[in-house]
């Protein structure tokens, strides 16, 4: 988080993004990719964007298994055709709710693939018979899921063959920092405290966006988790500090309604989806003239600062970065 300290505020109110997760808005719906949802999609995120950007499909037919666990094959975006690859071991590692038990996910496909070692064959590594007996699905496979016949994922579900890894391009391009993604356009901001992926499922607002969308394009939904602080400044003599707390005094809610509001008025001039803040006095807002004003604070600090491809969002406002910045000295109406 950036420093932001204005040597004549007395008190500052500070927002940043902790972690954000990106994910396609059909697969809000699909029973498939329940999956991929976890307490972090439920309860833990209180803040979320709705972006669009160029449609992101696999050419399925195109993928096929390689050495080192490595999946690779074709995608288009928004009319181009990109090679890709991805390491399947690494992805599952991550999600398999075990990390902490092996010193590296190389250690913990081993150990997965040991179930399907073949007696006599002790020299072929656990890739290389990875390599022998997986392979993509393509008659499940789509534009939108690929599915992979994983003798990984098979092994963890104790031999069910009927098992597949099923993967996204949303998914995969920020596992794997595929740089190929189109431009970032940032369409709506909201907050949640009762669980923002039931919030994104039941959008007010889908109807009106999906009809906007071309297509070739796609809206994600950015799930994102906030962190807060504030700054007093105190002076004793001739000498300032600078003490950073937690202001007992702001609910969760407060938290997420103010950072909303202050994203909402960095990216958006005109009234759109976001209809009521946009106009709006952002000291008119009612958490932050009860929580912020009436209480002493001088001014707003709200970072977006998102880490990989996913990062470089914007607006025509705004311009399309990776780094975002609301300041606003607050002051009485």
């Amino acid at each position: 988080m950036t420093d932001f300290q204005p040597f004549d505020d007395t008190l500052v109110y500070s927002s940043y993004i902790r972690e954000y997760h990106p994910i396609e808005k059909d697969l809000l719906y699909n029973d498939l990719c329940r999956n991929s949802f976890n307490e972090f999609h439920r309860k833990e995120t209180t803040l979320y964007m709705i972006v669009k950007t160029d449609r992101i499909e696999f050419v399925p037919e195109s993928f096929c298994i390689g050495g080192g666990f490595r999946v690779q094959g074709n995608v288009r975006v928004g009319g181009r055709v990109e090679a890709v690859v991805f390491n399947v071991a690494k992805f599952l590692f991550a999600r398999s709710g075990v990390t902490d038990r092996y010193s590296c996910w190389e250690e913990w496909a081993e150990q997965v693939m040991s179930d399907w070692q073949i007696d006599g064959d002790a020299e072929v590594t656990a890739a290389q018979t990875y390599r022998q007996f997986s392979k993509i699905d393509l008659k499940l496979s789509t534009g939108e899921l690929l599915y992979i016949d994983c003798k990984l994922s098979q092994a963890i579900k104790q031999g069910n063959m009927a098992s597949r890894t099923i993967v996204s391009p949303v998914q995969l391009a920020q596992s794997f920092d595929w740089n190929l993604l189109g431009q970032l356009e940032v369409l709506y901001i909201g907050k949640s405290t009762d669980g923002v992926l039931s919030r994104a499922r039941n959008h007010n607002k889908w109807g009106a966006i999906t009809t906007d969308l071309s297509p070739e394009e796609v809206a994600i939904v950015y799930f994102m988790d906030i962190e807060t602080k504030s700054t007093a400044r105190e002076q004793t003599g001739p000498f300032v500090t600078f003490r950073e707390f937690k202001d007992k005094g702001i609910d969760r809610e407060s938290h997420a309604l103010i950072t909303e509001a202050a994203l909402i008025k960095h990216f958006f001039s005109e009234k759109r989806y976001n209809e009521r803040i946009v106009g709006q006095d952002f000291e008119k807002v009612k958490r932050v003239k009860e929580k912020l004003l009436h209480r002493g604070y001088t001014s707003v600090f709200a970072e977006l600062r998102l880490d990989g491809v996913f990062g470089n969002v914007g607006t025509p406002k705004t311009g399309y970065r990776a780094e975002h910045e609301y300041i606003r000295s607050l002051r009485e109406l």
